[in-house]
């Protein structure tokens, strides 16, 4: 009875102990229907965009011909990078019930560097040295200066490739791992220190 009490305690300490310490990786959703920027291992970022598309007039084709068009001119102009920077993967329309009909875009940058470019915004992931310079005043703890960090001013859901360890604001890392930026003000510039 001991050695039964014993073992079912150590399987419960273990458990625990596991669950901690996967507590906070990031967990993309399958089939997203919010707006994110997923960051992955690779240094490619994957970007859901949805809007509402309740307008009768609005024609998912045209957006999706709109959108790849914009693509295919940014590759053109940056035809040295092979494949092409920007992909469009996906533009569809949501059905959920009860709701306003809404338009999903899913688009693949090659890198951060790329997305930035293409969106005309701040999306780094690098060395916390560089970092720090694109931060300008605001400081990022010494710390941290052996982490990656990824500093942004897109105000969204962002999914890092791994554990989030420091926030430069009170934002929220969410159950899934991500960080909720949603109430990022317009203009600032967030640092989000990852493993």
């Amino acid at each position: 009875m001991f050695f039964k009490k014993k073992g079912v305690l150590l399987l419960t300490l273990v458990t625990c102990i596991w669950t901690l310490l996967g507590c906070g990786e990031p967990k993309v959703p399958e089939t997203p229907e919010e707006e994110m920027l997923i960051i992955t291992e690779d240094g490619t970022v994957r970007e859901v965009l949805v809007e509402d598309f309740d307008k009768d007039y609005f024609d998912i084709k045209e957006l999706e011909t709109f959108v790849k068009d914009e693509a295919s001119t940014y590759n053109q102009k940056h035809s040295e990078i092979k494949p092409g920077p920007v992909t469009v993967t996906n533009v569809n329309l949501l059905n959920s019930e009860g709701q306003v009909r809404r338009a999903k875009v899913e688009m693949t940058y090659q890198s951060c560097h790329t997305y930035a470019d293409y969106n005309e915004a701040v999306l780094y992931c690098g060395s916390v040295a560089e970092g720090t310079y694109l931060m300008g005043e605001s400081r990022i703890p010494a710390e941290y200066e052996e982490n990656t960090v990824i500093i942004t001013n897109q105000p969204r859901k962002l999914y890092a490739p791994r554990k989030v360890k420091w926030i430069s604001g009170a934002y929220p890392v969410l159950k899934d791992g991500s960080v909720d930026l949603s109430e990022l003000p317009e203009g600032e510039k967030v640092a989000i220190v990852i493993k």
